[in-house]
């Protein structure tokens, strides 16, 4: 992935909160955990005005709260809200990401 101009962020000694400030306007960034990548698509706003970061990967399973009641449906792509993913110990995607790649041109406008 370099070798397409990328530069490679070590994020593992970050904050959820920090990862998630670093991801804001970098749209197709690479983000990686151990045994796990995801494409960064972006911010949205819910109806009731919070921001939450979505991204699209490969799932095999993960859990969308806390409580560890609702699992994901298995082996499909899917959007993900990166802030409701949690694996069956219950901890969260975000803590487990270790690095981030950014292009030279994160932006979903100029992309070809």
């Amino acid at each position: 992935m370099r070798t397409f101009g990328g530069t490679v962020l070590d994020v593992s000694l970050l904050s959820d909160d920090e990862k998630l400030r670093l991801l804001s306007g970098k749209e197709g960034a690479i983000i990686l955990m151990p045994g796990h990548a995801m494409l960064y698509e972006g911010e949205q706003t819910g109806d009731d005005g919070v921001v939450f970061h979505t991204v699209i990967h490969n799932t095999s399973a993960f859990y969308e709260d806390a409580s560890l009641s609702e699992i994901s449906p298995y082996y499909r792509v899917t959007k993900s809200v990166l802030e409701k993913m949690y694996k069956a110990n219950g901890e969260r995607f975000l803590s487990r990401i270790t690095l981030i790649i950014l292009f030279d041109n994160n932006n979903a406008e100029t992309a070809e």
